[in-house]
């Protein structure tokens, strides 16, 4: 939909980043008025106890706190450039909040163990493994603790007016379309990620490679991350999410990364809009 929030902010960020690379700040100047309507709309639904917008999932999907930070940073960024100052004061502010929650939220997961709503599990039964990779990838060490518990929260909501964080589903909703917690992988987040979240980060990823060591195959690994569901590939959301996280957040060299290049996905050429990232990502690799 036109005006589904998540939508608008993968444009802002789409906007800052056309201007940053081909220098066309006269557009960004011309369209500002519009643009930062756009980004007066979504105040409507800030929450400061989470320190994010909630959107309404019906319309904007899950929480995505890629989709959100990167937006308001290119707001930040785009007002700064066309003399905006007000706009760029206000959009910092709620940058910063930002940031904060995010390390907050990415460990929150974890910080249940110390209050003992979750507890350490063995992952040592048919039941308890079975359960587990039904739901998401099982943790490469085969057990879950505080140290290895990669999971991200991917609901916040209000529910009689408390905030709720949700991060534990019913395994037959999700299967792994995508990170939870890291998608879209974009680079001007990778520092932030690198320095808060990439504890959490690398253990999904040593939990995927340890179970699925051929995702880089996508669509033609026949299988998915986790068992049971009718989809029968890989989604190249999740690849793309794999491989430039990689790129991105943990810098492997180009000599690493290229053996593992994610397959085109069909027989889209150069409108395939996920090999020409990760292309870009390997690209950019030392």
């Amino acid at each position: 939909m036109w005006n589904n929030p998540s939508l608008v902010n993968e444009r802002l960020y789409a906007l800052h980043q056309y201007a940053s690379l081909t220098g066309d700040w006269e557009t960004i100047q011309a369209h500002w008025g519009f643009i930062r309507a756009r980004y007066e709309d979504l105040l409507d639904y800030w929450d400061a106890e989470a320190g994010f917008f909630l959107f309404p999932e019906w319309l904007a999907g899950e929480f995505n706190p890629n989709l959100q930070v990167a937006g308001m940073l290119s707001v930040r960024e785009m007002a700064a450039q066309v003399g905006d100052s007000a706009t760029h004061a206000a959009a910092d502010g709620y940058l910063s909040r930002m940031y904060d929650a995010w390390a907050y939220w990415g460990g929150y997961v974890r910080r249940l163990y110390d209050t003992g709503a979750l507890q350490p599990a063995p992952l040592d039964t048919p039941e308890t493994w079975g359960y587990t990779q039904l739901v998401s990838p099982m943790p490469a060490e085969g057990y879950v603790n505080r140290d290895n518990d990669y999971r991200q929260v991917y609901a916040l909501r209000r529910d009689g007016g408390a905030l709720r964080a949700d991060f534990e589903r019913f395994w037959g909703t999700i299967p792994v379309y995508y990170l939870i917690g890291f998608h879209p992988v974009y680079p001007p987040l990778s520092a932030f990620i690198r320095a808060n979240l990439s504890d959490q980060l690398a253990d999904l990823l040593d939990a995927i490679d340890a179970i699925w060591p051929w995702w880089y195959m996508g669509d033609y690994g026949h299988g998915t991350l986790t068992r049971h569901h009718e989809e029968d590939s890989l989604s190249p959301l999740a690849t793309a999410d794999i491989f430039q996280a990689r790129a991105y957040v943990f810098n492997e060299p180009f000599e690493t990364l290229a053996p593992y290049l994610p397959w085109p996905f069909e027989a889209y050429g150069y409108r395939d809009i996920f090999r020409l990232q990760n292309l870009v990502a390997l690209l950019h690799a030392p």
